[in-house]
Parts: structure tokens; C-alpha cells; sequence
């Protein structure tokens, strides 16, 4: 968990992610771009009070289990792959 605004980025420019944990912070934005596919478990819920959340799985898939759910609060969700997305659920009132 990030403080107040703080921002949380999580690059691997080469490979996949495979994010198995939480990634939260109060207001600022949340960016997890990946060369080759994204992989989010069912404990892998991503969420911010008003920052943009980018989701990024490069030329790969993104792949969200059913129960993982992306939270932007105020702020927009963008997400990005070369290959299929597989949704979870997402929340913003943007």
C-alpha cells in the first residue's frame, strides 16, 4: 500500500507480470505495463480513491481472474494488450 498520493509503477519491459498481491494507494496513479502478457491472481485487486490505473500486458494477454477487480475511484482505467483481455471487474465513476 502506497501513502496519500503516491505513485505505484511496476515495469518489465522484456517479460510477462505476474502480480499474485494487492496494489493500493490513496489517490495517485497505479501503472503496471509488461512486454509480454499480464497476469493479475484472485488476490492481485488493484485499487486507487481517484488516481488513473493503466494496465498494460504489452504484446501478450491480460488475464484477470473472475473475483480480481480494478478500483480508480475517481480516476480512469486504461487498459492495453496485444492479445485477448480476460476481465475481472473494474470500478471508476469517472
Amino acid at each position: 500500500a502506497a501513502a496519500a498520493t503516491a505513485t505505484i509503477s511496476l515495469r518489465s519491459p522484456g517479460g510477462a507480470v505476474e502480480l499474485r498481491g494487492g496494489l493500493t494507494t490513496a489517490g495517485g496513479a497505479v501503472t503496471v505495463r509488461a512486454g509480454s502478457g499480464l497476469v493479475m491472481s484472485e488476490l492481485a485487486d488493484v485499487s486507487s480513491a481517484g488516481g488513473a490505473v493503466t494496465l498494460d500486458a504489452g504484446s501478450g494477454a491480460l488475464e484477470m481472474q473472475a473475483s480480481t477487480y480494478v478500483q480508480a475511484g475517481a480516476g480512469r482505467i486504461t487498459l492495453v494488450a496485444g492479445g485477448s483481455i480476460d476481465l475481472g471487474k473494474l470500478r471508476s465513476t469517472d
